[in-house]
């Protein structure tokens, strides 16, 4: 095998990426940075994508728990409208205007 189709390092001997030998070609191959969990670590574009993602998914949970609130809502004064119907049809005389003994 030539030596033209080895990766060959560029980066600063502090950098995060390593080189690491290929045992079934013997070629080197460049690893993968150590994994970033700091948020102050993070770049600006992944914070961006992730205030993103975060928003979009509060405004559709917050959009779904309106409208249900609002479906309850409407059921709840739809039952409490049928209810007092029914009440005022069951009882017109409970409107009259009884006459105590004194008057």
């Amino acid at each position: 095998l030539s030596n033209e189709h080895s990766f060959v390092s560029r980066e600063t001997p502090n950098s995060a990426w390593t080189e690491i030998p290929d045992a079934s070609t013997g070629l080197q191959a460049a690893a993968a940075p150590p994994m970033v969990t700091r948020w102050s670590q993070k770049s600006p574009g992944l914070k961006i994508l992730w205030i993103w993602t975060l928003g979009t998914a509060a405004i559709v949970v917050g959009g779904i728990v309106r409208m249900r609130v609002n479906d309850m809502q409407k059921m709840l004064r739809e039952e409490g409208e049928a209810a007092a119907a029914a009440a005022a049809a069951a009882t017109p005389a409970s409107r009259e205007h009884v006459p105590k003994d004194d008057e």
